[in-house]
């Protein structure tokens, strides 16, 4: 018998039932009805005529699958199963499709067990290789959610301050290395709401009243934005613009003084004609992950990167390859300031069903590892949107609307990330550079940052208006600085970051440059100090120069080359283990070694003198190892 109950229709099961084929010439008028209805979208008047159907009647399968696609299409789940149910109750074998929706339909409303019978089922029966291809996946994201729900992760979120969310969309936080500041986007009510930036600035560790971004903001939608270490530089994505080339492009906006420059496209190097979003930038400024749908991908939008040279060109885009990208979406790239660990947004990696958070790292051979879902809570059945974690790594930020889903609107949340899911340790580097002799402080000074062991470049950058430059870098590790500037000796520094500095506590350096003038040359009453070349370094016991040496040497024919009439002493140093013999005549052997390099670069002998002057002139005491590290030594002096 037929039963009706709050508008829902409900059969008891049985073999016996009626289709289009079938069906008296009354229910078929009310069914055709129905499917024109629903085909123009007027699911209200179709719902009607499908029940006007079933009342004539009750066995009429094709009206009950009719009735639960309504209400997939309402997204009333739980009423679409209902309906569901009733045609498989009449002939369970009817629709090849009703077997594999009713399993997805279980998993979306979180049944598990249900679910997974259902698909399994599917899986073992259904005849459509495309379901059968996405009822397996499911089925393995279905167990992975199951087992991730056992064994959750820890995750306290909590809302940031009513001073940066609203009653409005709140979203893709980015934070400059020290912390202190923070950019966003806010997007008004409705699905073509207005998007901006805005910056809200933290004092004595409390966050202020967030500001639009004056001259970034346009009547135009401005959103998805990563802003470099320093917060100098942001690039942002503008879509259906008219200099654009495809949907969605990447401009690019720096900060001088107090204000920031008027976005550029950042061209069709970068850009293509298709939809190029999220980008983010790393902490150095190198290098720009971004997400693009453009042809020729691995899936339905994947992750790009491009690399950015000393001249400031980007190069084109490179696919991240199919252990990042897979056949679906991937989206939403942070890359964090160890400069190693990535985590993204992806449909196609195992997870709990939607859009999940992932991390990867970069390995030494320049290859990404397996990507590692970030666990539940963090994930849900949801679609989860961006992760960024913080330059120390402790914390994590996102913006979502679960936790109070009656606003519907997003907010900016944070908390604290589980160890297992941290980036490595990043420090702190501040640096100034200033004229030694005025301590004027020197603007547009060329910084270039390298790894000590392997004399890899990670950091090319100028100095800004007031001379500085702030970078993050991971800890743990050894590292040469060179600076330089047009007028100016340049200026060498290696320095270990075995210890962790916080973003309150950088390790700050003073880089002192001498400038070239005349008085140098011919004033007998200027004791200009020799300059060291700190990341020239030799085989222990040896006069043989290491590999990481050479941009330094570089560096030393580059100064005598652009200054024909300068002359120089190459000066080598010890520290006084070893006899005093045997360490001048190391020293001297270090320091003839630098002239015959510059003599086979194309320098003139004569323009170059070596001397050894073993362990006679120290510049801090050997009682202790940093000192003896200090004394071990090359240097040069500039001679008439």
């Amino acid at each position: 018998m037929l039963l009706f109950s709050l508008g829902h229709v409900f059969v008891s099961t049985g073999q016996s039932f009626t289709n289009y084929k079938t069906a008296s010439n009354k229910v078929l008028k009310q069914y055709q009805k129905g499917k024109a209805l629903q085909k123009v979208g007027s699911l209200a008047e179709a719902e009607k005529s499908f029940l006007q159907a079933l009342r004539a009647d009750d066995q009429f399968i094709d009206a009950y699958i009719r009735l639960g696609d309504i209400q997939v299409d309402r997204k009333n789940y739980k009423e679409a199963l209902t309906y569901y149910s009733s045609a498989l109750a009449l002939n369970p074998d009817y629709s090849d499709r009703i077997l594999y929706v009713t399993g997805m339909l279980e998993y979306e409303l979180e049944h598990y067990d249900l679910a997974l019978e259902k698909i399994q089922h599917y899986i073992d029966n259904g005849t459509d290789k495309g379901r059968i291809s996405n009822a397996e996946k499911s089925l393995a994201n279905l167990k992975f959610a199951q087992n991730a729900i056992k064994n959750p992760v820890p995750f306290q979120p909590k809302r940031l301050s009513s001073l940066i969310n609203t009653t409005v969309y709140e979203y893709l936080p980015s934070f400059t290395a020290d912390g202190q500041s923070l950019v966003f986007t806010r997007r008004g009510k409705g699905i073509k709401g207005q998007e901006d930036f805005f910056l809200a600035e933290k004092i004595d560790n409390e966050w202020q009243q967030a500001m639009p971004i004056y001259g970034i903001n346009t009547p135009d939608n401005e959103g998805a934005q990563t802003m470099s270490a320093d917060g100098k530089t942001l690039i942002f994505t503008g879509c259906n613009r008219r200099e654009g080339f495809g949907s969605c492009d990447l401009y690019i906006s720096y900060k001088k003084e107090d204000s920031w420059t008027t976005p550029v496209n950042l061209g069709r190097a970068v850009n293509s004609q298709f939809w190029d979003s999220h980008p983010s930038l790393s902490a150095n400024g190198d290098i720009l992950i971004f997400a693009s749908n453009r042809s020729g991908g691995l899936g339905k939008s994947d992750l790009y990167i491009c690399y950015r040279d000393l001249e400031g060109t980007w190069s084109s885009p490179e696919n991240m390859g199919p252990m990042i990208n897979t056949s679906d979406l991937d989206q939403f790239p942070f890359f964090h300031a160890d400069s190693r660990t990535l985590y993204f947004v992806s449909k196609g990696h195992l997870g709990m069903g939607g859009f999940d958070i992932f991390r990867s790292k970069l390995l030494g051979d320049g290859a990404w590892s397996t990507p590692i879902n970030m666990g539940y809570p963090i994930n849900t059945k949801a679609d989860e949107s961006t992760l960024i974690v913080s330059h120390d790594g402790v914390k994590g930020y996102f913006a979502s609307n679960r936790f109070n889903v009656s606003l519907s609107t997003t907010d900016i949340y944070e908390f604290e990330l589980y160890p297992e899911a941290r980036p490595e340790p990043v420090t702190y580097v501040k640096a100034t550079v200033i004229d030694a002799e005025t301590e004027e402080k020197l603007p547009n000074a060329s910084i270039e940052l390298f790894d000590a062991g392997t004399g890899k470049i990670l950091y090319t950058k100028q100095t800004d208006e007031q001379g500085g430059f702030l970078i993050s870098l991971a800890s743990g590790r050894s590292y040469g600085l060179n600076v330089e500037k047009r007028a100016y000796l340049f200026h060498s520094e290696n320095f270990d970051l075995q210890e962790q500095r916080s973003l309150e506590n950088p390790f700050e350096l003073i880089i002192p440059l001498q400038p070239i003038t005349r008085e140098l040359y011919i004033n007998p009453e200027i004791k200009a100090e020799p300059v060291i070349l700190r990341n020239v370094f030799f085989a222990t016991g040896s006069a043989d120069l290491l590999p990481v040496s050479l941009t330094e040497l570089e560096r030393l024919f580059k100064l005598l080359l652009d200054n024909p009439s300068m002359k120089i002493r190459i000066e080598g140093h010890t520290d006084n283990v070893g006899t005093p013999e045997d360490n001048e005549t190391l020293s001297q052997a270090r320091a003839i070694a630098v002239l015959e390099y510059l003599v086979n670069k194309g320098i003139l002998e004569e323009r170059l003198a070596a001397v050894g002057y073993g362990e006679r002139k120290p510049i801090a005491s050997n009682d202790a190892a940093d000192g003896r590290q200090s004394n071990r030594r090359t240097a040069f002096m500039i001679i008439q």
